[in-house]
């Protein structure tokens, strides 16, 4: 890929700036660079999944909450696409944690790290990777309904996690993170359908 496939398709947002220099201003225990590393290959196994399955991205761009990747209207769309491209991320992380504990002792915070992102990714949460599979397998409206009630409650009960852990340590880190996908949570669901959000509307992987 030249560079004049790539310009145009990263954006880099200032949340992204500011969420980086809070990062590691709070870093006290030097473990920014490995949070990095784990995020960047989450999200390289979703590229890659994309790539593999004859789809390609059309936009990436990096945000205060991660990476957003819109797929190119000619992407397959099948339920085993949309299955097996949400579920390669941590797929790619639980990969790379297994890989870091076996280096003693250097690797096993990174083990962690990576280990907690994919799990916390799997969450049946909107917007996150375990949300995208469930509701890829799920057709029924019932199933569905379910899904999002699911996915409100759990984003509530992250969000409210987040505002106790703030209340105790001051890391406001959680709260927002919770707060978000509450926000993705509402927007996705038929229950507050009216209430307007800035949640993106198209974003297919995270």
């Amino acid at each position: 890929m030249t560079a004049e496939h790539i310009k145009g398709r990263v954006e880099i947002s200032g949340g992204f700036f500011l969420l980086a220099a809070f990062l590691y201003y709070m870093d006290t225990d030097g473990l920014l660079l490995r949070v990095g590393l784990a995020a960047t290959v989450h999200e390289l196994g979703h590229l890659l999944a994309i790539w593999a399955l004859g789809g390609r991205v059309s936009r990436l761009r990096l945000t205060c909450v991660g990476a957003e990747m819109r797929l190119a209207s000619s992407c397959p769309n099948g339920r085993m696409f949309r299955i097996l491209t949400a579920l390669a991320g941590p797929a790619a992380g639980l990969l790379l944690a297994a890989m870091a504990a076996q280096i003693s002792p250097g690797g096993w915070s990174l083990a962690g790290i990576s280990l907690s992102l994919s799990c916390f990714n799997l969450l049946p949460v909107a917007g996150l990777d375990g949300w995208r599979a469930l509701s890829a397998c799920l057709t029924s409206r019932w199933g569905r309904r379910a899904l999002e009630m699911v996915s409100l409650l759990a984003s509530g009960g992250l969000a409210a996690a987040g505002l106790w852990t703030m209340s105790g340590t001051g890391d406001p880190t959680l709260f927002v993170t919770g707060s978000w996908l509450l926000l993705s949570a509402v927007r996705q669901s038929g229950y507050f359908s009216q209430i307007p959000t800035c949640v993106p509307k198209q974003i297919m992987i995270n």
